[in-house]
């Protein structure tokens, strides 16, 4: 069995992760969904206290350690590194498996953007808290300071967001995935299917143009719905059952 022995902190706590285990895939999947559902929630909290007195004016370590958004900050982290931990394992796993669909580009393009972000935000707001002088540098004053980090992280983003594009546009080529077209001569079940999908899928999209094209009157066609299409997830859920499962 293929073992790889945990990084700090989890060497110290957490016995080696099999990587050809179910059980490994159900670490992976629960530290990206503890991501997805901390994350949105600590943003709320965030928004909520923005509107509170501050309850660290004077700045210091001290008062740093009584700030609720501090402990949130804090939450944010770990569960961050825990989730890019994850999926670097996973990564680390089965990247020979993906190996024809050139995985270290679509990595780097979706997790940079995702976590790269994140941890840039981050240190940014660390940088300036310790260094507020940084922000009078800039022509912030002591009323305006907040407005002028955020404007510096938001210009930072927007820039970054057309490197990110362009590295979507390189890892992500149209190219790289045709449609699956076969024959009644084809024996292979996966590339059956995948032809079936896109056959699916034309026709969910021509029943869509008619049906606009009458001005949306009557009822809208069976399986269009953009919402179940895009988040129906029961066959990814499947598929993935049935690898734990060997």
């Amino acid at each position: 069995a293929s073992e790889k022995p945990p990084c700090p902190p989890y060497r110290w706590f957490c016995s080696p992760w099999r990587l050809d285990s179910g059980e490994f895939l159900g670490q992976c999947r629960y530290g990206v969904v503890l991501y997805a559902t901390l994350m949105p929630l600590a943003a709320v909290f965030m928004i909520v206290t923005a509107f509170l007195p501050d309850v660290a004016p004077n700045g210091g370590v001290a008062s740093l350690i009584e700030s609720p958004s501090a402990w949130v900050g804090f939450v944010q982290l770990n569960v961050a590194n825990h989730a890019i931990y994850c999926l670097g394992l996973f990564f680390y796993a089965a990247h020979d498996l993906l190996a024809p669909c050139r995985p270290h580009g679509k990595f780097v393009a979706v997790k940079g953007l995702v976590f790269g972000t994140f941890f840039q935000d981050l240190g940014i707001e660390a940088v300036f808290y310790f260094r507020p002088e940084l922000l009078a540098k800039l022509g912030a004053t002591k009323h305006d300071s907040e407005a002028m980090l955020g404007a510096l992280k938001a210009a930072l983003m927007c820039v970054e967001m057309l490197a990110f594009a362009a590295l979507h546009d390189y890892a992500f080529p149209h190219a790289q995935f045709p449609r699956v077209q076969v024959d009644a001569s084809e024996t292979n079940e996966r590339r059956r299917e995948l032809a079936a999908w896109g056959d699916f899928y034309d026709r969910q999209k021509r029943e869509r143009r008619l049906w606009r094209g009458r001005g949306r009157r009557g009822t809208e066609p069976d399986g269009v719905n953009v919402n179940q299409l895009l988040f129906d997830v029961s066959d990814v859920h499947q598929d993935t059952a049935e690898v734990a499962r060997g």
